[in-house]
């Protein structure tokens, strides 16, 4: 299959988005890594409260990335402009790309949360569903990913 100039063009910002994806994903990994000991606690030091900080930024930016940047970019290279993120959500597990529309909206909410700083009465519940979504985004990521380059693989 041939690409145009500007399907080469989104192709290769796809991969920058990709590249920018998998760091973002490591540093979360090393944050989740960090964290993994202070949820079997009631009370974590200042400490173990930074790095779960560090958490939830990691996993807010690395979200943000899939679903602004990766996501987006897929889309203008499928040439599908749905309307809404559920609209987009319920088009990836059409297509496969997702087990579930579902994930990627509790995904999207959870960094809402997390960017918008919105008051939360238990601050635990926050990282334990963080920690709870870190697999899935990752898997998610992986799964974009594959569909990507396979559909576009002459040109990767």
């Amino acid at each position: 299959m041939k690409f145009t100039e500007r399907q080469q063009k989104f192709i290769q910002e796809m991969h920058n988005n990709l590249n920018l994806l998998q760091k973002s994903l490591d540093n979360l990994e090393y944050s989740y890594q960090k964290c993994l000991p202070c949820l079997d606690k009631d009370n974590c030091n200042l400490e173990e409260l930074e790095s779960l900080e560090a958490l939830t930024a990691r996993f807010a930016r690395a979200s943000d990335i899939l679903i602004n940047k990766v996501v987006k970019t897929l889309l203008i290279l499928l040439q599908e402009m749905p309307k809404t993120v559920i609209d987009t959500a319920n088009f990836l597990e059409k297509l496969g790309i997702v087990a579930k529309a579902e994930q990627l909206l509790v995904i999207r909410e959870l960094r809402n949360v997390i960017a918008h700083d919105y008051i939360i009465e238990n601050r635990r519940d926050l990282f334990i569903q963080t920690m709870q979504m870190v697999d899935i985004l990752k898997l998610m990521s992986q799964q974009i990913s594959n569909y990507f380059y396979l559909k576009f693989q002459e040109a990767s």
